[in-house]
């Protein structure tokens, strides 16, 4: 899918059945934009922009591609009681460094390796820093959080300006 698209105000892409999708063009993120990819996986290689939220609560995998997002809303992964569910970095600094990182308990953020520069990281998913070449996370000014999952890989985690709880 290539384009220019507006997910407003509750908008959501949902990817149904045994398909894939690639999809290439802006997207325009409103209020409470999200994902659904049942099971299935959405590849992002365009831009990710607007004052909307990226959030995926279903099972499935969400890859991006593009370290020119500059979305603001934050990142919401794994609520509602998905199993399964994976953001993905394929290229450094994929989502803005202005955002906060909220991971569910079925929620998987997978850095491969890559850096990736936010301002929070809370919740009680999991995080994959990688393996052989390290990754590293970079916390900048984070509000006073706990972050109750685990932290797996090879990699670093740098928090500066204020504190997180790992638990």
């Amino acid at each position: 899918v290539n384009g220019t698209g507006l997910l407003g105000s509750g908008g959501a892409i949902t990817v149904v059945g045994s398909s894939n999708v690639t999809l290439t063009g802006t997207t325009v993120l409103g209020t409470s934009a999200g994902m659904n990819a049942t099971g299935n996986s959405i590849t992002f290689n365009g831009i990710l922009t607007g004052s909307g939220r990226l959030g995926m609560a279903g099972n499935g995998a969400f890859v991006l591609n593009n370290a020119g997002n500059d979305f603001t809303g934050g990142v919401t992964w794994g609520a509602g009681g998905s199993t399964d569910s994976t953001l993905t970095l394929n290229v450094d600094n994929a989502l803005p460094a202005s955002v906060s990182l909220s991971i569910g308990s079925g929620g998987f953020f997978n850095m491969q390796s890559k850096s990736q520069s936010i301002t929070s990281l809370d919740g009680d998913g999991t995080v994959l820093l990688g393996s052989g070449t390290p990754g590293h996370l970079t916390i900048t000014n984070p509000p006073n959080v706990s972050f109750d999952g685990p932290l797996n890989g090879t990699g670093n985690v740098t928090v500066t300006g204020g504190q997180i709880l790992f638990d």
